[in-house]
């Protein structure tokens, strides 16, 4: 009945059911065993590592979602024992025990991988995003559910999770991190609406922008922090999304008399980019901008500069010495696994994976794409208006597409379609895809609905619609929204397939108002 009412109204057709098998293209949940392309995750950046003589014994990854170990040759999947679809988050606080968090809940091994046991006792919620274990041992979890994101710790190894209390303002967790002072027990939260932190003693949550002593009291409350770090050495720094690094020299833990983290933003290429990892080499910290290199701060010029470039490592995204000043270094990549350097970066070679995975090509670079004429779209009476769009980039490979589409939020606010939004409230971005049922098996004329969510993920449409960004403030300007439609997938089954973006208040008032627009086509 809620796709039907959709279709109706939405794209103005009619659909006879929704089908299982569910775009497919867009994103499987099965253990991708024996593909090892692509090293993934937010915890580690994809890697951890142990050494012996200053020499690598024991290294995991987490690759194309499942967990993988190596002990210096090639890597061995290891994740047949945690439940569910993928790894979201893990740690290591030790060679022999590792944590998994998946869509399943959390997960324990104490064998290296060979064995795994569920520990979700107190969980209300199991899909797990995020994980930290502070230098007490605590181990902290962010879960996502409905759309909403909870906190947990557990002081028992997972036996037993306590809940949090909930963050100010709702946010969706992007990160979470330990301190790296070994004397404190805090952990770091840094969300879509700012940083926030907390410890062993306490369940509350204070933001860092509240504190007189934080470093980052000059980072604007509510930014949307996609990393943070305060070292145990000499400075400090947090990445905000679309903004840029705020950075601080003189920084050490504790105390009141930090000086203030300034922006600092000369020498980056971009700042709609981001990776959402930040590397380490001899205590300086690692910044990446994906499709570009890693980039290092230099205190002379008071500039990043590039440490590491795409042409040295393909989809290059975070680099970390396997120790402080070693010249061995190990490297992540969006699109070919694993790298090592034991000359200080000087060259590359790909690391357990070379002898079964071949190394592909760096990518072609996006080209922009003029959006087709709403007349070719089933739904061409849209109202969100065409400089809302700011650019449709795409890879036009069909059989490995690429598109990315960029959302000009304060063309949307300037628009009449705005003036029908209450006062006191911020609105929603959709996104939604539209696939010619003859491509997956239906009648010729019907027509399949899918949503893509905040977690990046495509799905069957769901009710209430879930927003690819929620609550925009209705005072934003000057904001841009990267929307990734699909990156490296093969749609040439799904050529025809629509993709629509919209904005309201909630589904119903989108598609009342006709807030939408066609995007991009499949062809």
């Amino acid at each position: 009945m809620y796709q039907d009412k959709w279709l109706r109204r939405f794209f103005r057709i009619c659909v006879r059911s929704l089908c299982a098998c569910a775009l497919m293209a867009f994103g499987s949940g099965a253990w991708a065993a024996g593909s090892v392309a692509r090293a993934d995750g937010v915890a580690g950046a994809g890697i951890s590592w142990f050494t012996t003589n200053g020499q690598l014994d024991t290294v995991y990854a987490k690759i194309d979602g499942a967990l993988w170990y190596s002990n210096g040759g090639a890597f061995t999947n290891i994740s047949a024992g945690i439940g569910g679809t993928a790894v979201e988050t893990w740690q290591v606080p030790s060679r022999d025990f590792l944590w998994a968090g998946s869509d399943a809940g959390v997960w324990v091994s104490f064998d290296r991988g060979a064995t795994w046991q569920a520990r979700n006792n107190g969980l209300t919620c199991l899909n797990t995003k995020h994980a930290a274990v502070t230098n007490s041992g605590t181990l902290y979890v962010s879960t996502r559910c409905n759309q909403v994101d909870a906190l947990y710790r557990s002081f028992d190894r997972g036996v037993s999770w306590q809940q949090m209390a909930a963050l100010p303002n709702a946010p969706q967790v992007n990160r979470m991190n330990r301190a790296a002072d070994i004397t404190q027990s805090t952990v770091y939260v840094y969300t879509t609406k700012g940083s926030f932190r907390s410890n062993d003693t306490s369940t509350s949550w204070t933001a860092d922008q509240s504190l007189s002593g934080s470093p980052y009291r000059s980072v604007p409350a509510g930014s949307d922090v996609i990393e943070g770090y305060q070292s145990a050495k000499s400075w400090c720094v947090m990445l905000v999304r679309d903004v840029g690094p705020y950075r601080t020299e003189n920084c050490p833990i504790g105390g009141t008399s930090q000086p203030v983290a300034t922006l600092q933003t000369q020498g980056l290429p971009t700042l709609t980019a981001f990776g959402k990892r930040f590397g380490l080499v001899n205590n300086e910290q690692l910044i990446p901008v994906i499709g570009d290199g890693v980039y290092r701060f230099n205190t002379t010029s008071s500039s990043w500069v590039r440490a590491y470039s795409d042409a040295q490592v393909p989809g290059i995204e975070y680099v970390r010495d396997i120790s402080a000043g070693s010249s061995t270094l190990l490297a992540t990549s969006r699109t070919s696994g694993i790298w090592r350097s034991t000359d200080s970066g000087a060259t590359w070679q790909t690391f357990g994976l070379a002898s079964s995975v071949p190394v592909p090509a760096p990518a072609p670079p996006l080209i922009p794409v003029t959006p087709p004429p709403q007349t070719t779209f089933s739904a061409p009476t849209g109202q969100m208006p065409a400089a809302a769009i700011a650019s449709v980039e795409s890879s036009e490979d069909i059989h490995a597409l690429t598109v990315v589409v960029a959302l000009d939020l304060s063309k949307i606010l300037g628009s009449p379609p705005s003036q029908g939004f209450a006062a006191d409230g911020g609105y929603n971005v959709y996104v939604v895809a539209s696939v010619p049922g003859e491509r997956l098996g239906a009648a010729a004329g019907t027509k399949f609905l899918y949503q893509h969510a905040a977690t990046g993920d495509w799905g069957q449409l769901t009710s209430p619609l879930a927003a690819f960004v929620e609550n925009v403030a209705l005072g934003a300007a000057d904001q841009r929204v990267l929307v990734e439609i699909v990156r490296d997938t093969d749609l040439s089954g799904l050529k025809g397939t629509e993709i629509y973006i919209g904005y309201g208040t909630s589904e119903s008032e989108m598609v009342q108002a006709q807030r939408y627009r066609g995007v991009y086509i499949v062809n």
